[in-house]
């Protein structure tokens, strides 16, 4: 996981979202096998993410609604 994670790092902002939307269907399906597990474990993630941008939940649903 370390070896994915510095090579993603050593990408390009455009690679970064280019590689993040060919991922969007897996991790899609991932969440429909098993939103529950998914959900526990990502939480905690999102929280500290949303913290360290100073946004709240409403705000982070704003900015993905306002594309």
């Amino acid at each position: 996981m370390e070896e994915l994670k510095v090579k993603f790092d050593a990408l390009s902002d455009d690679e970064k979202i280019d590689f993040m939307k060919m991922n969007m269907t897996s991790m899609c399906d991932m969440f429909i096998q098993n939103s529950q597990k998914i959900m526990a474990d990502m939480m905690p993630f999102c929280s500290k993410m949303m913290k360290e941008c100073k946004m709240d939940m409403s705000g982070m649903m704003s900015m993905m609604m306002n594309k």
